[in-house]
């Protein structure tokens, strides 16, 4: 049956287990159509669920299928699985049920449905009678629903409810795919334009996508659920607010993205003032303009909403919108009998039978372990670690809870490799396995803790399955490690395989006792690549991620930006959003971090390694290096915790004189203060030579603060900076000016993203003092929205350009008092050195083909070398303009010019414009 297409349906299903993942396809056949689903997020998930259920960390083997009951039938279709995991089988049934009576559904405390209602009544809670608001009235209501089409929002008065737990449910249809940053449904204070609120909004973050967005994003990752691909169809989408502080989106059913735990302090509980807004991202009173103001208004419909003051389960969800559920439940097996010794016959049995094969490989550098190596590994424990001996020594090994590398060792890596006198990857490989990243660790966090750092690296990583990690336990022929860790530390296994690698992979249990252990230190030194000779041996730079596991959940801070957060329209917001849940404490013992003063078990270890470090004159550099990794990760959450200068964070990282790149995001943290930056400029190592800092939305921000931050950019040599100061309104020219006028004589590129109160004044003074520096050949200026600039001000900026500029990206986009007179006399005043030129007039109605031709004939009659033009114009530019733009090109080519010339038209229907 299907809710939509009634009873009897034809459906084909099939069904496939790749990789340990069920994998399928429906086939759902109605009036000649065919429509397909794919699905197999929901069994893993429900499957992991269901053994935290139960108790238990392993993870499931998916033994066999078993159709219980007619593929379809008037009712239902049913199939039960068999999983077996410690010698038991777990027994379910997938059932794809009818549509239920209320009474089975969970129950809502809030409710709103449009369908079929004609006046304002359909506004109103179902349940709790509250009223609700139409703001602007542009809104119609049929059968099927509220339809909005921008500009109006829906509204209710205060529900009286207060709740930290909760669930967002929602059916939208969007009219198009196109429109951004739309909230769905929203619930918050909506009192103050910086009011909590958690909501639903889509093609904010991400293109086309769903995010459970949050003010100044406060509680939102990336969770890359994928884009939209289609307008026009109503999808039934819920957000969940768990106890735990996890954060769930579904989609029709299914789990959207990945979920994600926010970091302290939490989710927060809104009082009974708060409201649901539907249509907008966010809605309050504005006092000053006598009308109430919302933004990110949605052109779509939505059908029906409803609010619950508790997280409702997946299989909750799933009944809601009509798709089945999951259901496990454990029946009793049989349980080996506990082996005396790891030696013992019933244990090396099982070895043998799980390690069957053997390869030799000579070079312990390339004897690395794959991820779905390591999970085989991983499997066979949690099968049989139960019976690993009955002593409290062994106490720990009977448990995947407490597992660690040491009990792993003594009951399965040494056992099965005994006969053969070689390593644990030996038995599993084919042939030599280089690596691809180095895992540093100590041995006594847990397995699970382990796995789950490394899957979560490689997810963010973008590694496949057969890329490899060194990991020295499974490397190692533990039966001869003499021979593999010889007195000279460059002949070593660890510093071979580091050589290989594109970086280090440092994974801290709780405690993050790696930070104290000798070898450990040892591999710190070696990444961060102080040694001068090490650095002429490998010329590359070598990667540093370091991972943890915080309640339950794998949390990486890596080196730069990774997939995941580079298709986020904020990369650095994604990545620091990402990181921020990674455990204080953690953070507080990286600080403090002294590698010579590490542990070793044997002394002589010790000795060898403090002294190869001292020889390289680096331990105190690479203590600097590696504290302000911490520092730098941490920095934005401080600022939220108010925490900076208790952390010592401008002390650790001002003292990093090795590092020449620095990347901050504070955007959103409207509360980042003057003394915030303060705190900021103090922490800038005098050796940065590209620094980007994004402050877009401090509206705390001013100018005593950019001040700092200007005169501490004075004591540098930076070469490249870009800041972005959109929104922070209460920056004032007078700032800007210093700014310009405390860049060190080094700067070669900058770049501006001013706020939108700046005049002609602002603009002036900036150019007066940039064309004092007699480096800059980049300039990026954005002056977007900027409504009090006059007529002439982009003339006397190009007019004041530095004579040596080669490269210009001015935005004047929706500026209104731009006009033609101004491209006009802007395109006469470029200098003679431009080789690069991207304008932006978007949005400036008094742009037209007239200015735009005039620049193109000044450039053709100067006759300039310019290897790329970018206009980003506006929809009304006639086409006479881009054909003979088309032209000039020609004539440029004709003219053998050494670059390729562009011209790129946005937002112009006619494709041979490009």
């Amino acid at each position: 049956s299907h809710p939509n297409l009634g009873d009897r349906v034809p459906v084909s299903l099939k069904i496939e287990i790749r990789g340990g993942k069920v994998c399928g396809t429906w086939d759902v056949v109605t009036n000649g159509c065919s429509t397909t689903q794919h699905w197999c997020s929901v069994f893993e998930k429900e499957m992991q669920n269901g053994a935290d259920t139960l108790g238990h960390e392993a993870p499931y083997d998916l033994s066999r299928w078993t159709w219980t009951s007619p593929l379809c039938n008037q009712y239902n279709v049913k199939f039960t699985i068999e999983v077996k995991r410690h010698g038991q089988f777990l027994q379910g049934e997938v059932l794809r049920l009818p549509r239920l009576a209320s009474g089975e559904r969970p129950t809502p405390v809030a409710r709103w449905n449009f369908r079929n209602k004609k006046d304002k009544d359909a506004f109103t809670d179902e349940i709790g009678g509250k009223k609700g608001y139409a703001m602007n009235n542009k809104y119609s209501l049929d059968e099927d629903g509220l339809v909005l089409r921008g500009d109006c929002c829906i509204y209710s008065e205060p529900l009286g409810l207060s709740m930290r737990e909760k669930t967002l449910e929602v059916w939208v249809e969007l009219f198009n795919l196109e429109q951004r940053e739309v909230g769905i449904m929203s619930f918050g204070e909506m009192s103050r334009p910086d009011a909590a609120f958690d909501g639903l909004v889509f093609n904010q973050r991400h293109e086309a996508e769903w995010i459970p967005c949050s003010e100044f994003f406060n509680r939102y990752e990336t969770i890359a659920g994928g884009a939209e691909k289609q307008a026009g169809i109503v999808h039934h989408m819920a957000i969940t607010y768990a106890e735990d502080n996890t954060i769930t989106l579904y989609r029709d059913g299914l789990q959207y993205g990945s979920s994600y735990k926010v970091a302290d302090p939490g989710l927060l509980k809104f009082s009974e003032d708060s409201r649901i807004v539907f249509g907008a991202r966010h809605y309050w009173p504005d006092a000053d303009r006598g009308a109430d103001k919302f933004v990110g208004e949605l052109s779509g419909r939505i059908v029906r909403a409803a609010l619950y003051d508790r997280a409702l389960s997946q299989e909750e969800i799933a009944l809601n919108f009509g798709a089945g559920s999951l259901k496990l439940w454990e029946t009793p097996g049989d349980r080996r009998m506990a082996c005396e010794s790891p030696e013992d016959e019933a244990n090396m049995d099982a070895l043998r039978a799980e390690f069957p094969d053997h390869v030799e490989i000579k070079d312990t550098e390339e004897r690395s372990i794959t991820l779905q190596q390591l999970k085989r590994v991983f499997r066979f424990a949690a099968e049989t670690c139960h019976t690993w001996g009955y002593t409290s020594e062994d106490e720990k090994a009977r448990s995947m809870k407490t597992l660690d590398l040491y009990g792993l060792c003594k009951w399965l890596i040494k056992p099965a490799t005994v006969k053969l006198q070689c390593s644990l990857v030996e038995l599993m490989a084919s042939g030599p396995q280089r690596p691809k990243w180095f895992v540093s660790h100590w041995w006594g966090e847990t397995i699970v803790d382990f796995v789950r750092c490394l899957s979560r690296h490689a997810s963010l990583r973008s590694l496949d399955c057969e890329a490899a990690f060194w990991v020295c336990a499974y490397a190692n022929r533990q039966h001869s490690i003499g021979s593999e860790i010889p007195k000279d530390l460059k002949s070593t296994s660890f510093h071979k395989a580091m050589k290989l690698a594109v970086g280090v992979l440092l994974v801290l249990d709780e405690s993050a006792k790696a930070l104290t252990r000798i070898w450990c230190a040892f591999e710190q030194f070696e990444a961060v690549e102080i040694s001068g000779a090490y650095q002429e041996e490998k010329s590359r730079t070598c990667l540093l991620d370091i991972a943890t596991c915080h309640k339950g959940d794998a949390v990486v801070l890596t080196e730069g930006p990774v997939a995941a957060d580079e298709i986020d329209q904020k990369v650095t917001l994604a990545k620091a959003s990402r990181e921020k849940r990674f455990p204080k404490n953690i953070i507080e013992q990286g600080l403090k971090l002294d590698l010579k003063g590490a542990e070793a078990t044997q002394t002589e270890d010790k000795d060898r390694i403090v002294k190869w470090m001292d020889q390289r004159g680096g331990v105190d550099e690479a203590n600097r290096r590696l504290r302000s990794i911490f520092a730098i990760s941490s920095w934005r959450q401080c600022v939220v915790d108010g925490t900076v200068a208790e952390m010592k964070l401008p002390m650790v990282l001002s003292e990093d004189n090795h590092r020449r790149t620095l990347k901050f995001d504070f955007s959103f943290l409207w509360k980042f203060s003057n003394d915030d930056a303060d705190q900021f400029a103090k922490g800038i190592p005098d050796s940065v030579l590209d620094l980007e800092v994004d402050f877009e939305w401090c509206i705390a921000l001013g100018n005593a603060g950019l001040d700092a931050i200007a005169d501490a950019l004075g004591r540098t040599k930076v070469q490249t900076l870009h800041l972005n100061l959109r929104s922070c309104d209460q920056l004032s020219w007078e700032c800007f000016a210093n700014l310009a006028a405390k860049l060190p004589n080094s700067i070669q590129s900058l770049g501006l993203l001013l706020h939108k109160e700046l005049d002609d004044k602002c603009v002036v003074q900036l150019a007066d003092h940039l064309k004092q520096k007699p480096g800059l050949s980049r300039l990026q200026l954005c002056l977007n929205g900027c409504s009090k600039l006059g007529t002439g001000v982009i003339e006397q900026l190009v007019e004041k350009a530095p004579p040596q500029l080669m490269e210009l990206d001015l935005n004047i986009a929706n500026c209104p008092q731009m006009k033609n007179i101004d491209v006009i006399q802007f395109s006469a005043k470029l200098p003679q050195s431009l080789e690069k030129l991207h304008l932006n007039c978007d949005g400036c109605r008094d742009i037209d083909s007239e200015g735009l031709l005039h620049l193109a004939s000044e450039l053709d009659r100067r006759s300039r070398e310019i290897s790329k033009i970018s206009i980003h114009a506006a929809p009304h530019l006639m086409a006479t303009t881009f054909e003979y733009l088309k032209e000039w090109i020609k004539d440029q080519k004709a003219k053998k010019r050494k670059s390729i010339h562009e011209v790129k038209a946005m937002n112009i229907d006619e494709p041979s414009t490009k």
